[in-house]
């Protein structure tokens, strides 16, 4: 009699755990989806958690700070930590802009199964370069090359749009 109970317990508890796995893989296969999608249409915003420049690893990036991709619009608003070769740029408060890109080049790697985003944008005073690597966990780095400053890579995550927020 204790033998059937044991077995009725064990076959119980694999049952149990078997169905939470595959809840757990489908919980994360539907994540995967979702940001697949988000970055295959280029309308998801990129929410900075560290940076790293030349002065260091700067970590926990205060909230507000973001940068938008929205078909060929980018809006952006990140703090900055690095050297500027010109004084123009020395109170500027950041990386601030909003411009629209020309083109985008966008790429899947297969091997390490991210996205890679490469576009540049530019007004009278400064060019951008922009590389963006994404996965489908969720997670991002975006590089920013200056023409007058150093440049300076973020560290964060990647969230769908809202309505409110266009």
């Amino acid at each position: 009699m204790k033998k059937i109970i044991a077995l009725f317990l064990f076959t119980s508890v694999l049952l149990n755990t078997g169905y939470c796995l595959s809840d757990k893989k489908g919980k994360k296969a539907k994540h995967q989806l979702e940001m697949a999608k988000l970055i295959h249409n280029g309308r998801f915003r990129f929410i900075p958690n560290s940076a790293s420049s030349s002065i260091g690893n700067i970590n926990n990036i205060e909230s507000g700070y973001e940068m938008v991709f929205d078909s060929l619009n980018f809006k952006v608003n990140l703090p900055y930590y690095g050297r500027s070769y010109a004084s123009l740029y020395q109170f500027t408060g950041g990386v601030k802009f909003d411009y629209s890109a020309k083109r985008i080049d966008k790429s899947w790697h297969e091997r390490k199964k991210i996205y890679i985003i490469r576009f540049d944008v530019s007004n009278n005073l400064e060019n951008y370069s922009i590389d963006f690597t994404a996965g489908l966990n969720g997670f991002g780095k975006l590089k920013i090359t200056f023409s007058n400053r150093e440049l300076i890579s973020y560290y964060g995550i990647i969230e769908k749009i809202s309505t409110h927020q266009k």
